[in-house]
């Protein structure tokens, strides 16, 4: 089963991908508490679980729907400090590999998957081309 979240209707693009998800037979889930926000840039899938930022754009109760729809994986909370969102500091290098940042904020993210992930780690020393290498993988 293919599954695809949805956001309240705050994106200007929601009903056109609603159109085009329906046209690729997926199954929407909405967010239709108005106080849980998830933003992409927050969620990180490894395979086996989901990591999400807690941050500007991203709270408990959003982190809380996403553990609701994907019921077979572990979802664990990442406090994200400083910075944009959890993937602008993390991202997936490869199967079972997570590559973190140097900065203090993916330091933190740090301890929290070598605690509770099952990937392995490998460090970055510069946050922002760690953002750029991970977007073009």
């Amino acid at each position: 089963m293919h599954l695809c979240m949805c956001l309240n209707p705050v994106c200007l693009c929601t009903e056109a991908m609603r159109r085009a998800l329906k046209e690729l037979d997926l199954n929407i889930v909405e967010m239709s508490d108005e106080n849980a926000t998830l933003d992409g840039g927050d969620v990180l899938f490894t395979g086996r679980e989901f990591f999400v930022g807690l941050s500007k754009r991203t709270n408990q109760k959003g982190a809380e729907i996403l553990a609701d729809v994907f019921k077979d994986y572990a979802v664990s909370t990442v406090p994200v400090t400083d910075g944009l969102h959890l993937k602008s500091f993390c991202s997936m290098g490869g199967p079972g590999l997570i590559v973190i940042g140097t900065s203090e904020p993916a330091q933190k993210a740090l301890k929290v998957s070598v605690t509770i992930g099952s990937c392995k780690t490998g460090l970055c020393s510069e946050d922002r081309v760690l953002t750029f290498l991970c977007s073009i993988l």
